[in-house]
């Protein structure tokens, strides 16, 4: 009986102390004026923050990975701003922006949508061109994290080079490595459509990113396991919510 107990919590004590603790991911962006920026994403399951050392630490950003809302918070006013598919923010539903009235009958607006006898529909807009990550059989090592290099390749050209990690080598839980895939998605959908950064498939994240010419790059330089405050994970109850402005571009990577 002794000896169960004994390997019972030998295998407990053995398991490993970042099981509960956030994940912090310190990068390094550099955009093609040379300007540095070191960006820290605070992960804590569907939730990441957003920290630039260039701004106040009260101002940040949080996505919530789930939802796939994004919170542009600004601590020093008070306010938030929340722009994304769902309405609703920390387990509480806000009222969505009224749509405006329609003056149109539903005839008028179906003949708006039809175009007349002879006229072409218009073309559809010409989606841009995938890409497709080719495996170099390359590994390297990034603030001590090994990776594995693929070149990104559009319309058969090498378009940047990206060094891939996984869950495991970055001390991450899948849901984290997920959460952190997505906030790149995101961004490159609605923020930061040439961001440099890619994911695959969430199943990797990117800790190296550079272009074949080498002005740009977004390069991981620490990665850390805490615990950090439940507060810095959501908006203050007191802080007032504004309608989304335009103008998010560049929202992560600062390029407007």
């Amino acid at each position: 009986m002794r000896t169960c107990l004994t390997l019972c919590l030998g295998a407990i004590f053995a398991l490993p102390v970042t099981a509960d603790a956030d994940t912090t991911l310190v990068y390094e962006l550099v955009d093609s004026a040379g300007k540095k920026t070191e960006q820290t994403y605070t992960i804590r399951g569907r939730y990441v923050r957003v920290d630039k050392d260039s701004e106040s630490k009260k101002n940040f950003l949080l996505l919530d990975g789930g939802f796939l809302i994004m919170h542009v918070i600004d601590g020093e006013k008070g306010t938030f701003s929340t722009f994304g598919e769902s309405p609703y923010h920390q387990d509480k539903q806000f009222s969505a922006k009224p749509a405006p009235a329609s003056v149109a009958e539903p005839e008028a607006e179906q003949a708006k949508a039809e175009p007349e006898a002879g006229q072409a529909k218009p073309a559809a807009a010409e989606s841009a061109p995938m890409s497709v990550l080719s495996p170099t059989g390359k590994m390297q090592s990034v603030a001590g994290v090994r990776c594995r290099v693929v070149n990104e390749m559009r319309n058969e050209k090498p378009v940047a080079e990206h060094c891939l990690a996984d869950p495991a080598a970055l001390g991450m839980t899948p849901r984290e490595l997920i959460t952190m895939a997505r906030l790149i998605e995101f961004a490159k959908q609605r923020t930061d459509p040439d961001w440099i950064a890619v994911q695959s498939d969430e199943q990797f994240i990117s800790i190296r990113s550079a272009p074949p010419g080498g002005d740009a790059s977004f390069v991981l330089k620490s990665v850390a396991h805490d615990i950090v405050p439940r507060d810095a994970f959501r908006v203050s109850p007191g802080y007032k919510k504004l309608l989304p402005e335009d103008g998010y571009a560049g929202l992560i990577t600062g390029k407007k």
